[in-house]
């Protein structure tokens, strides 16, 4: 991930290189005295094994994509001494 524009304190965007490639947007907000981080994450891969296997193992992709930003998301709200509810949209 490559910083690419910093609005402090609202929002972080930056670019993914590699296996994935894209852009991905952090936008920081309060509502009712908590903190509200969204992120919109905009990538494809650039390994054709993916691209070939995405139609039958889409399932597999998003389920291992979720479980890895849940670790994240976790992580980071236990070294910010926060919680995670996450939202569906």
């Amino acid at each position: 991930m490559e910083t690419v524009r910093i609005e402090a304190p609202r929002l972080l965007e930056g670019i993914a290189k590699g296996e994935l490639q894209g852009r991905g947007v952090w936008q920081l907000s309060t509502e009712n005295g908590e903190t509200i981080v969204r992120y919109d994450w905009n990538v494809e891969t650039t390994k054709q094994w993916m691209n070939l296997l995405s139609p039958i193992a889409r399932p597999l992709f998003e389920w291992n994509h979720n479980v890895v930003m849940s670790w994240g998301a976790q992580g980071l709200a236990q070294r910010l001494g926060a919680s995670v509810v996450e939202q569906k949209t």
